[in-house]
């Protein structure tokens, strides 16, 4: 292949992966998480990403790679190597092999963690880098060995690290966005998002917290929970009935 088709390829397959690159860009089918992608020149010479589904209508095949639709941590792939010498087909395939494996093993992770959590639902992200609001969560369980929930204010910047599909507007008035954090085992734990009614006082008990982060994650409950749901629900967790001041 002469430089000017490369030079064309490179500049045009960053646009499709940038407006397109969700699907195969060939029979429209939806790309699968941890699947292989490949780009390349259609029979048309026109600039495509596919998937496994129709890399044998490519005319020719200029790149490969791994599609991952999940928010995790960034993984380093090893060393660059020389940028003017091109890799063979051999290191590509054993590269993409290694990636499949990294997150094929991260989600077998993610998805025992969530079984254990209680939690029937695939997981939209996996976090290993510190940051701010990991640290506040592990200080404060290991400050509260017997707690297993915790109901906490969310950090800037902490709802895009929920999922790549949160897109968050202001509340309503009188409510405001707060973090329910389950520790499975120490140094793993699942966060869900809640929308607290400031109106309403919430006791910082461990059967109430545990209540309303099973109504919301493990129950997907949605709309207002009433304070009747969050009383029955803690009470089978061992919480002692609500008492009037008097």
């Amino acid at each position: 292949m002469n430089r000017n088709d490369r030079r064309r390829f490179d500049k045009e397959f960053r646009k499709v992966l940038s407006t397109n690159g969700d699907c195969c860009g060939l029979c429209g089918k939806a790309l699968e998480h941890n699947s292989k992608t490949y780009g390349g020149f259609s029979v048309y010479s026109h600039t495509v990403l596919t998937g496994e589904c129709c890399v044998r209508r490519l005319s020719s095949i200029m790149a490969s790679g791994v599609y991952v639709n999940k928010n995790i941590d960034p993984m380093p792939c090893g060393s660059q190597g020389d940028k003017n010498h091109e890799s063979s087909q051999e290191d590509v395939e054993a590269t993409i092999a290694a990636i499949q494996s990294h997150f094929t093993d991260l989600d077998k992770q993610s998805a025992d963690l969530l079984r254990r959590a209680g939690i029937h639902r695939p997981a939209t992200n996996v976090s290993f880098e510190s940051s701010a609001w990991k640290a506040d969560d592990a200080a404060w369980f290991q400050s509260h060995p017997k707690r297993s929930h915790r109901m906490r204010p969310m950090y800037k910047g902490e709802a895009s690290s929920l999922s790549n599909q949160v897109v968050l507007g202001a509340p309503p008035e009188k409510y405001r966005y707060e973090i329910l954090v389950r520790q499975v085992e120490v140094g793993k734990r699942v966060r869900t998002l809640f929308c607290r009614n400031t109106d309403v006082p919430i006791p910082d008990v461990e059967e109430v917290v545990h209540a309303i982060f099973d109504i919301v994650a493990q129950f997907g409950k949605s709309g207002v929970i009433s304070s009747d749901e969050v009383e029955a629900l803690a009470a089978q967790y061992g919480m002692p009935p609500f008492t009037e001041p008097h």
